[in-house]
């Protein structure tokens, strides 16, 4: 299990995608993102978990600052 904590700020931004796209709920929406990162690109074996989770936590941020854009 994954948890993350959202400001209700982004987690009201992401809900509106959610709905735009169809999504159940965030949770369905954030395991569709993941897996749709994990299946464009394959891990890099040299990488270690902590630099991958940097990255997903670095992608995930800019999300949120697209989202929080889109709904100003």
């Amino acid at each position: 299990m994954i948890s993350i904590r959202l400001s209700d700020d982004e987690y009201y931004s992401i809900k509106t995608v959610c709905d735009s796209y169809g999504a159940r709920s965030v949770s369905d929406f954030a395991r569709a993102a993941i897996h749709s990162f994990t299946q464009a690109q394959a891990p890099l074996p040299d990488r270690s978990l902590e630099d991958r989770f940097a990255e997903i936590d670095n992608r995930l941020d800019r999300l949120t600052r697209q989202l929080d854009s889109l709904s100003s």
